[in-house]
Parts: structure tokens; sequence; C-alpha cells
């Protein structure tokens, strides 16, 4: 049986929340989905 956590990793938020308020940023948490070719795209 698969479980699937909801909770975001807490360390990556605090990673986040130290970085200058201009960057954009998203989570992409691989235990809830695998990320996508546009996340991709996005990232670069």
């Amino acid at each position: 049986m698969a479980r699937k956590v909801t909770f975001p990793p807490l360390g990556l938020i605090t990673v986040a929340a130290i970085l200058p308020q201009n960057w954009e940023f998203r989570l992409v948490a691989r235990n809830v989905r695998f990320e996508t070719e546009a996340d991709w795209k996005w990232a670069d």
C-alpha cells in the first residue's frame, strides 16, 4: 500500500524563507507527485 505525505519537507521551506524575497521558487515534493516537463522548463 503506497502512502503519500501531504506535509512538505520543512528544511526546504526554512531555506526558502532565508532566500531573498524577490527570488521565485517552487517546491515539488516527489513523495506527492513527480516533477513534470513544465517544472523542469520553469527551473531553467
